[in-house]
């Protein structure tokens, strides 16, 4: 299956861009930002609590590191089902971090907070495509 996502694609302080595109895990929508130098797809800790209260999540055995800081202490969860307009992941294991400090930073800048970061290995996974001249982004499994 083959999915092409509009990408919200902003100017950030003039010098650069992020990619943020939506998703969803069940019914709930979250937003994502699109991170090709993040080697994992992450998730916001108290962000994805508070949107699915009953996710099974355990503590993580080693840190992680990224995000602009090193030594994170996670948690590890098992999301039922990732949904890319349609496109979808079953039983996905996935970090859940503290993105605090990112969310901050974009408020600061007046932009909405993320939900997580959608990282190399779902981009790699999914066959992941990025036009910036559409603002979009294909995704497509072999299966």
């Amino acid at each position: 299956m083959k999915v092409i996502i509009p990408m919200d694609i902003v100017s950030i302080q003039g010098d650069g861009y992020h990619l943020f595109i939506p998703l969803k895990i069940g019914r709930k929508k979250f937003r994502m930002l699109v991170d090709t130098g993040a080697s994992r797809t992450v998730f916001d800790l108290s962000r994805m609590l508070e949107r699915i209260p009953d996710l099974d999540a355990v503590d993580a055995e080693r840190m992680s590191t990224g995000l602009g800081a090193s030594g994170i202490a996670g948690k590890i969860a098992r999301i039922g089902n990732l949904s890319f307009n349609g496109l979808k992941i079953n039983n996905y294991h996935t970090m859940l971090l503290d993105m605090s400090h990112v969310n901050e930073s974009y408020s600061e800048l007046g932009l909405a907070p993320v939900d997580g970061v959608l990282g190399s290995d779902l981009m790699h996974q999914l066959n992941g495509i990025i036009n910036y001249g559409k603002g979009s982004l294909t995704l497509q499994n072999d299966i």
